[in-house]
């Protein structure tokens, strides 16, 4: 595990992936808000767990799965609460149970059988209540236990959890640098070092896709949208009329 200390900061989440595949790691998941992490395993023979949205849609070669949010499930919940009077404002937490998390459909390309096979049926013990996640005694990766036998942490308790379990190596953690050079900020950095910049970290594509390496990326300004086939380029905006009253209609 390598901590960025950002929801996004793509050149300290592309760095954090590349030093954990040098360390030895073949399959790379995330828990931020970009793909650019899952990048590093083109080319490497590594793999990838997506988070947020389908992911292999952009690195179709790489990616076995995604978790992803169903947010419907919480918006029904939430706008039933407003109108049948019952809203409140604890907070809500989701589970494969209620159908707020989810995982997208393997790549059975990639993810053998019985990975498959073994995936499903654990599924199928969370979405029953079967299986319950933070339950009974937990090991800590520093040796130290959590919870209890036949305890399930309350939602308070798993918010405020600052522990790994035993499994869990933490590498360095890395020092949050800024997008821009210059920036000195609360990062630590002095402004005197190179820093990565944001959006240039996207100037030489990498995608799996050789067919949608040319400008796979969206250029300033430019509008693009998501299909099935990958990143695509978007109807442009129209420009404005200089005068929108002096359209003389059709003739």
């Amino acid at each position: 595990l390598r901590v960025t200390h950002s929801w996004t900061n793509p050149p300290a989440e592309r760095k954090a992936a590349a030093d954990l595949m040098k360390l030895g790691a073949d399959v790379l998941t995330h828990h931020t808000n970009s793909w650019i992490p899952l990048l590093e395993t083109q080319g490497s023979g590594g793999f990838a767990i997506g988070y947020n949205s389908d992911m292999r849609r952009l690195i179709p070669k790489n990616v076995m799965t995604s978790v992803v949010w169903n947010w419907e499930v919480y918006y029904e919940k939430l706008f039933s609460s407003f109108l049948d009077g019952t809203f409140d404002t604890v907070p809500h937490v989701g589970s494969l149970k209620d159908g707020l998390v989810g995982l997208t459909p393997f790549n059975e390309l990639l993810t053998p059988r019985e990975a498959i096979r073994l995936a499903e049926e654990e599924r199928k013990r969370f979405e029953s209540g079967e299986a319950r996640l933070f339950s009974g005694e937990m090991v800590t990766n520093e040796g130290k236990v959590a919870g209890a036998p036949g305890k399930v942490l309350s939602i308070p308790e798993i918010l405020e959890i600052d522990w790994y379990y035993r499994n869990i190596i933490v590498v360095e953690d890395l020092t949050p640098y800024p997008y821009f050079s210059g920036d000195s900020g609360d990062s630590g950095d002095s402004g005197d070092s190179e820093v990565p910049k944001f959006p240039g970290e996207f100037d030489e594509p990498r995608v799996s896709d050789d067919s949608r390496a040319p400008g796979a990326f969206p250029e300033p300004g430019e509008h693009r949208s998501l299909d099935e086939g990958g990143l695509s380029a978007a109807d442009p905006e129209p420009a404005p009329d200089s005068d929108p009253d002096s359209d003389p209609g059709p003739s």
